[in-house]
Formats: C-alpha cells, sequence, structure tokens
C-alpha cells in the first residue's frame, strides 16, 4: 500500500536527500548511469525560463551526477536559480520524477515533462510536510564561527545549546541540545523548541551526542 511523501519543512534538505537517494540506487546498481541524463533534461525542461534566464552553464564535474558535463543544469544546480517561492515543486517534480523512471521500462524523455506537470499537487505537499532542519536559523547563523566537532565521548565543558550530529564518522546537522553540566537532554530540530524546552530531569536524553559550539555564544541566548 503506497503512502504520501513526507517531505522536509526545508526544499534544500530534501534535494539533497533525493540526489543523495539516485547516487545510492546507482551504485547498488538498481539504475543505470544514464538515468542522470534523462532526469536533467526532464528538469530542464520543466524549468525552461530558469534555464533561459541565466546563460552562465556549469560544464564542470559535479557531484551530484559523475560524468554529466552538457550544456544543461543538474537538478542541484537548477534548483538555486528556481524562485524560493517555487521550490517546494521543484522538490515534488524531482521526487515525482524519480518515481515515474524508477517505474518505467525506458529511459526516453519524450512527453515525461507533461506527466510531471500533471502529477502537481502542491496542497499534497503542503499537508504532510514534517520539520527537518531549522533552515532560518541555520541561514541567519552561517557566519558565525564554530568548533571543530567533537565525538560524544568528549563533553561540553560549558552548559548551553550545542549543535548536534547522530553520525560521528561524517558528521552533519542534525539539530539542538541542552546540555546541563552534567548530562544531555533530549536533541530538537528547531532551535527555539530547544531553547523553551524545561530544563528538568524528564527531559534527559541517554544519548552521546557529537557535538560543536558557536566560538561566540552570546548571540544565541
Amino acid at each position: 500500500m503506497s503512502q504520501p511523501p513526507k517531505y522536509a519543512n526545508s526544499p534544500s534538505w530534501d534535494i539533497r536527500k533525493l540526489l543523495e537517494l539516485l547516487n545510492e540506487l546507482e551504485r547498488y546498481s538498481f539504475i543505470h548511469e544514464d538515468l542522470f541524463w534523462s532526469v536533467s533534461l526532464v528538469m530542464n525542461e520543466l524549468y525552461l525560463s530558469e534555464v533561459e534566464g541565466n546563460q552562465d552553464f556549469g560544464g564542470e564535474e559535479s557531484s551530484d551526477f559523475p560524468g554529466f558535463e552538457e550544456e544543461s543544469y543538474r537538478p542541484g544546480e537548477l534548483f538555486h536559480l528556481v524562485p524560493v517561492k517555487s521550490r517546494q515543486q521543484y522538490v515534488q517534480d524531482l521526487r515525482n520524477l524519480i518515481g515515474y523512471f524508477l517505474a518505467a521500462n525506458s529511459l526516453s524523455t519524450s512527453g515525461v515533462a507533461q506527466e510531471i506537470v500533471s502529477m502537481r499537487d502542491i496542497a499534497c505537499y503542503n499537508q504532510h510536510v514534517v520539520d527537518r532542519e531549522d533552515t532560518e536559523f541555520l541561514e541567519k547563523n552561517k557566519s558565525k564561527r564554530r568548533s571543530v566537532w567533537f565525538h560524544g565521548d568528549t563533553k561540553p565543558r560549558i552548559e548551553g545549546i550545542y549543535e548536534i550530529s547522530w553520525s560521528s564518522d561524517e558528521p552533519r546537522h542534525s539539530g539542538f541540545a541542552y546540555w546541563d553540566g552534567r548530562s544531555w537532554h533530549r536533541d530538537c530540530i528547531m532551535f527555539d523548541e530547544c531553547v523553551s524546552q524545561p530544563k528538568s530531569d524528564d527531559y534527559l536524553s541517554s544519548q552521546d551526542y557529537c557535538w560543536r559550539g558557536f566560538v561566540e555564544r552570546s548571540h544565541l541566548y
């Protein structure tokens, strides 16, 4: 039985995950690498006005789609040319396009753009958005200096809220958690939620988070 997708509150998060999904599918031979080409062609057709409005084509090797060097935007590049108000639709289009090709027996792009347009349902998208990332906080503080990532075996010396990562091998922002000087408290996706979370033993966490802090912390509180 199928179920609706769970979209992130951050289109950038969704794009990153969809591109990672394609690369993993190709790595394990569930798809042929030529699918990258087909996906890119259709996305360029769907967002032709953005393509024609920017003549600064990439042309260099991309980590999104290795080996793709044609004068056409890769999905990850094209996403940043799309107006912010249209990026949710872009995510839905890319998700539906990947699903279309996975179900098809052909990599032909003929008529596929029209098929994807017919599948658009932004109301359904908005009904299935869940918090995955505090994009506003991260964007506002992207220029603030952070410490290196510390393994969970190393504890902060200062009480406060820290960025945490679920992975210690390849640390990546996964949310925030409060350190009370002795123990971690439950992690939160949104920074404001972490600030307002009661600082009581009822919210203690048994996790040993990989973490990093801001070099200058006064702007957080």
